[in-house]
């Protein structure tokens, strides 16, 4: 690796006509064993053994100090780009369950949660709507 870095760099000085004005250090140099992933990897940090600095802390902000973030958020309702722009940024292999499925307990867990569930008399007209138009289109297919 580092005779390619340096072939690169001769080629530079002869290009540029500035031989040996600068050094590009060797790796040797650079102890990247403290690092995590001992540097190697993709530049970030692997986070999976550090937890937050608020994990079971309680209490950290004042009363008032809650009043004030509650009341700069009151009123704030997202616009229509920023739904938009949401929405694409979910779309596809940028969604995180895109690519997986349920397994097969975590269905009959959800499927146990919504059973004996009533759904309002709107809802359920709704739901039959939708269901009559999706039917409807498919029939025209």
């Amino acid at each position: 690796m580092s005779n390619t870095i340096y072939s690169i760099q001769e080629k530079l000085d002869s290009i540029l006509d500035i031989e040996g004005q600068y050094i590009i250090p060797d790796a040797e140099l650079f102890d990247t064993s403290d690092y995590p992933n001992d540097g190697k990897g993709s530049g970030h940090f692997d986070r999976t053994d550090m937890s937050p600095w608020n994990k079971g802390l309680t209490g950290c902000y004042t009363q008032e100090a809650l009043k004030s973030m509650s009341d700069a958020k009151a009123g704030w309702k997202p616009t229509k780009e920023h739904n938009e722009k949401n929405r694409k940024s979910n779309l596809g292999s940028n969604n995180h369950f895109y690519g997986k499925k349920h397994t097969p307990e975590s269905i009959e867990k959800m499927s146990k949660s919504s059973t004996g569930k009533k759904m309002s008399a709107a809802s359920s007209e709704k739901k039959r709507q939708k269901m009559l138009i999706y039917w409807q289109a498919r029939k025209q297919k």
